[in-house]
């Protein structure tokens, strides 16, 4: 820089600082002084003072004399900069032109300057298109990109605080502008790489887009980068609407409208790649759906802006204006087509499902955009990249796949092509991705298209993919869900065949070796083939018995052999790797991430020291004989299970019937226990022939009625030898009734030797007969199935009376209150405006939503409570005469009933105003659902109270347009047992199905929890299933009956010990 330069910046300066705001020329003076410096100058750097000038004045006194600067000074000058070749000098204009809308009152001047910004955006576009037409291949820089980054990162931020202020005018000019200019970095094919920052700026821009929200009345709001939607402002002076039918009204408003290149059409069909291979079903799908797509899209070039006048919306207040964000999704699709920048591609995959998530937004858009989306998504997935775009990754594959599941919730715009993509999509990606995020994604898929044809049609497959998995314990967990939620939909399997049937049981079987997996997943794979084994049909149970009993010897019963005996390991020589000699048991206390294949031998990565300290830790006695105990329970529960329905299907309890009331005297009975079964018979009143022979068992009870047809006392039975077979049952039946009906009320008649004697040798024809009626062919000689095991608890034994005791009478009402099927109580309460965080106020509302009304019908059967009786039927502790209400949710399948503990249901007292009669029920709950209306985050700690049981909650989000966000809380503690469970976003029924059986599932951890950590029985009876609490009680009272035996033996008198009566329980 000369002497005379400088003079002329010192200058500059002090004519900067010199200015006079009391001089009425003031202004007028610097506009001649930037006009003669700027605009007639040539030499750079003056001109980047007179610029750089400008901008502090402009800072300085923009309040008062904001608009006079406007006119005078900067649009007079500044109007053309778009033309400038320094890339100093455009920095320094961006800077003011920054500042200027930022700053600037007037929204039309406001306007004047965005339009100048957005000429500087388009400029290497504008330039490129000149050269194409006169055939000179243009390239990018990144130097021409790099003021173009500068004005979308400024204009990003412009945005957000031009979004609430009025007038509106440049927050939807600036939105445009961003859509626009997205738009047209897709609109022709790069000649050469991409340059740097053309992803930079495309992330940014979308960045944005993608954080975009609208609420129920069509409002615009920006949400926050890791917060909830739920802190987002929505802006009312910006609504969102759908998209105008093109008329040439409309198009006349078009101002901004961006022309379509020749090339630009050829440019969206994408086709597949030349191979030899034959094209898969799936490939033909997109193929023939890219045809539609193409005209689609020619047809909607024409509408690129989202301006929509406020006249073909008369209630559209005068003040708001109103916009169409169809072109913004346009470009989204377009990124997804066209983008080959793995960063910017994994952004937009992993904002996408919140967007699809806001529907009220995305149903402004085109009706056809949702199944253009869906083909994208399936292009990127099953195609590699033409023009250096690189074959995709396997994170990408997977946000891919959240995408398409997310599409879900549009069914109803989805057409039937689209969800035979999505399907096959899911068919061809089980198969080659990791399983474990795609099988809960599945799931979903499942629960959203239950009722499609196609989804019917998928399931076999799918099946037959699943049962190809090796069973691991990061697996389990949802797989064995994703079995559970199957089985609700029956016309989804109504079809199956015996193959496919057998895929249900080849999945979950593996699943039941206690000493690989947790007792969770233990529990969770037996519940799951016994719901199958009931809902297949009757006919084709007896095929399943034998791969049932195979697979259980090899999953369950080998490895409980040989793991009776826990042993070292044995070391070989120094040279050789350490040989294990059993499978270590593994608890539910490893984390779900471990896999048992961790603890396993691997051919030479572990030293011997090593690999024997960790054995050492892994073998704990406690832990090893409780997975031995359940290993047996399981077994034999399930021995049971198939003995009493392979040839039909019964109730669980029999119904009370008052006849039989009437007919059956309850005082004249004797009980025996053979095997794992309980036999009560009894006799009629009053002489009358009658008697009832009920069989307890641990999967549930069978009661049979019947009447002596011959005159009782014709024959003389006393002292008659009774014959055994089970052929000549009649035999038996009239010596029960003869003996019993000869014994008065008083006690005279028969002795009580002789009863005992001839009601002995007739439960063991009963107990045959029974046996005979519900085993299998295989079974019907023994009474029980046969699998092998090492006990012989659970063999046929002579029957053994029940000693006239009142302690065998309180077990015997114990047992009975352990109902034969799994009972699941849940809480589940409304939380209303401004109640998030107010429990008592949560508990104290008598009235929902009619969104949460239509929750409460979904989720289950409203029922009478003074209707329903308590043993048949589960009620979870509800008064059934009012005191809790008068009605209530209930729900039950053939294994499993589970009662909604209302909130709203229950009477709310003026005396009680903590609600703590409501509370006496929900927070005794270990799992409640939530449904949160309030529009503020629910949190755990609201609705759990000190000392209560709450473990988990399910909060359900009511969101616009018939959809729900679906997100579970859990304590740490149960979070070590059920792993992270995702959040969802559902339909109506999809999210009441859902909250439903999770649930369950997290009822059943919280059982399976509490009985491990907070009742002492860490080293013994893990809580499974009623069945198995059944058999435990059992076995208590057999055990009860063998020290009463011994204490006679010993000359005690039937004396109990201590630890005799405390087992009885």
């Amino acid at each position: 820089m000369n002497e005379g330069d400088s003079q002329m910046v010192e200058l500059l300066a002090h004519h900067t600082e010199s200015i006079n705001v009391l001089n009425d020329r003031w202004i007028t003076d610097w506009a001649a002084l930037a006009e003669k410096h700027y605009k007639l100058e040539e030499r750079e750097f003056v001109r980047t003072k007179v610029v750089d000038a400008t901008r502090q004045i402009f800072n300085k006194y923009h309040v008062i004399y904001g608009d006079e600067l406007m006119s005078k000074v900067i649009i007079p000058n500044f109007n053309d900069v778009d033309q400038e070749t320094s890339p100093q000098l455009r920095k320094s204009l961006i800077h003011l032109l920054n500042d200027v809308a930022s700053n600037c009152i007037s929204y039309k001047h406001c306007n004047t300057v965005l339009a100048i910004l957005r000429r500087m955006l388009t400029r290497p576009f504008r330039q490129r298109n000149e050269e194409l037409n006169n055939g000179i291949v243009y390239i990018f820089s990144n130097r021409e990109l790099i003021d173009s980054r500068a004005i979308v990162s400024n204009l990003n931020k412009l945005f957000v605080t031009k979004l609430h202020r009025l007038p509106i005018d440049p927050a939807v000019n600036i939105l445009d502008i961003l859509v626009s200019y997205l738009n047209l970095t897709f609109k022709h094919p790069l000649q050469g790489p991409a340059p740097a920052e053309l992803p930079l700026i495309r992330k940014e821009i979308l960045l944005l887009l993608l954080s975009l929200r609208c609420d129920m009345h069509g409002h615009l709001g920006v949400g926050i980068t890791g917060k909830s939607d739920d802190n987002i402002t929505f802006s009312p002076f910006i609504l969102c609407v759908k998209k105008p039918r093109t008329t040439d009204g409309y198009n006349q408003h078009n101002q901004h409208q961006v022309p379509l290149s020749p090339g630009a059409e050829s440019q969206t069909q994408f086709q597949l790649p030349n191979t030899n291979i034959h094209p898969s079903p799936l490939n033909q799908i997109i193929q023939d759906q890219q045809h539609n797509t193409i005209s689609q899209q020619q047809q909607q070039h024409h509408s690129q802006n989202i301006f929509v006048p406020n006249s073909l919306h008369p209630n559209c207040p005068i003040e708001s204006r109103c916009i169409n964000l169809d072109a913004m999704f346009a470009g989204i699709i377009e990124c997804i087509n066209i983008e080959t920048d793995a960063e910017l591609l994994e952004t937009v995959l992993k904002g996408l499902p919140h967007l699809l998530a806001n529907k009220p937004l995305v149903l402004t858009a085109g009706d056809e955009r949702i199944n253009q989306l869906c083909l994208a998504l399936s292009n990127l997935i099953t195609m590699n990249r033409a023009n250096n775009r690189q074959t995709i990754k396997t994170d990408h594959h997977k946000h891919c796949l959240r995408c398409l599941t997310s599409l879900l919730i549009y069914r109803k715009l989805l057409d039937h092509k689209s969800i035979k993509m999505i399907l096959s999509i899911f068919e061809d990606s089980i198969r080659s991705v990791s399983r474990y995020p795609i099988v809960p994604l599945f799931t979903t898929c499942l629960i959203e298209l239950h009722d499609s044809s196609e989804m019917a049609k998928f399931v076999p497959i799918v099946l037959d993919h699943l049962r190809r998995f090796s069973p691991t314990v990061s697996l389990g967990p949802s797989v064995l869900e994703f079995l559970t939620y199957l089985i609700i939909f029956p016309k989804l399997y109504e079809n199956f065949s015996q193959d496919e049937y057998k895929f249900i049981f080849s999945i979950a079987l593996p699943y039941t070796n206690p000493f690989r997996f947790s007792d969770y997943i233990t529990c969770l794979a037996f519940r799951v083939i016994a719901m199958w084994y009931l809902n297949c049909r009757p006919s084709l149970r007896c095929a399943f018995v034998e791969q049932v009993k195979k697979s259980l010897r090899s999953n369950v019963i080998q490895p409980f052999k040989e793991n009776t005996v826990p042993s070292q390991p044995v070391l070989h020589s120094q040279t050789s790797s350490p040989v294990i000699a059993q499978t270590p048991p593994i608890t539910y206390s490893c984390p779900p991430s471990m896999s048992p294949v961790d603890h396993r031998r691997r051919s030479s990565s572990l030293n011997a020291e090593t690999y024997l300290r960790n054995q050492q830790g892994i073998l704990n006695s406690h832990n090893h004989q409780s997975s031995l105990q359940l290993n047996e329970e399981l077994m034999e529960t399930f021995a049971d299970l198939l003995t009493r329905y392979t040839h039909g299907q019964y109730l669980a309890i029999a119904p009370k019937n008052r006849c039989t009331e009437m007919l059956i005297d309850r005082s004249t009975s004797q009980t025996w226990l053979n095997g794992n079964s309980l036999i009560t018979i009894t006799a009629g009143k009053s002489n009358n022939g009658w008697a009832e022979i009920m069989v307890r068992r641990p999967t549930g009870n069978t009661s049979w009625i019947g009447r002596l047809q011959n005159t009782v006392g014709a024959l003389p039975m006393f002292n008659q030898q009774v014959y055994t077979d089970s052929l000549n049952f009649g035999n038996d039946i009239i010596s029960l009734f003869s003996s019993l009906s000869l014994t008065s009320e008083d006690g005279s008649g028969t002795g009580d030797a002789e009863l005992s004697d001839s009601l002995t040798a007739l439960s063991s024809n009963a107990a045959n007969l029974s046996s005979s009626l519900s085993s299998s062919t295989n079974a019907a000689s023994t009474g029980q199935m046969d699998f092998g095991a090492t006990s012989n608890s659970c063999k046929l034994q002579d029957p053994i009376p029940l000693p006239k005791d009142k302690k065998f009478d309180i077990a015997l009402s114990n047992f009975d209150l352990i109902t034969p099927y799994e009972t699941h109580k849940v809480g589940l309460v409304y939380v209303g405006k401004n109640q998030a965080e107010n429990r008592a106020a949560i508990l104290s509302n008598k009235f929902g939503s009619p969104r949460y009304y239509e929750f409460l019908s979904q989720i289950g059967t409203c029922i009478i409570l003074n209707d329903i009786d308590p043993e048949i039927y589960f009620v979870g502790g509800l008064d059934v005469k009012g005191e809790d209400g008068k009605y209530a949710y209930f729900w039950k399948d053939n294994v499993t009933q589970v009662i909604f503990h209302v909130a709203t249901f229950m009477l709310a007292r003026d005396n009680d105003p903590q609600c703590n009669n409501k509370n006496r029920h929900i927070g005794n709950d270990h799992v409640c659902i939530v449904f949160n209306d309030s529009g503020a985050p629910f949190k755990l700690s609201t609705i759990k109270g000190t000392g209560q049981f709450i473990k988990a909650c399910v909060v359900v989000v009511p969101l616009d347009d018939d959809t729900n966000f679906v997100d579970v809380e859990v304590l740490p503690e149960l979070k070590s047992i059920v792993g992270d469970i995702e959040s969802r976003i559902l339909s109506n029924l999809s999210a009441a199905l859902y909250a439903r059986q999770i649930s369950i599932h997290l009822n059943l951890a919280s059982k399976i929890f509490e009985r491990r950590h907070c009742e002492g029985f860490f080293s013994k009876e893990p809580y499974v299933s009623n069945w198995v609490e059944r058999l435990r009680c059992i076995k208590r009272i057999r055990q009860r009956i063998d020290e009463s035996r011994r204490a006679n033996a010993n000359g005690s008198g039937g004396s109990l010990s201590a630890k005799g009566s405390n087992t009885l329980r």
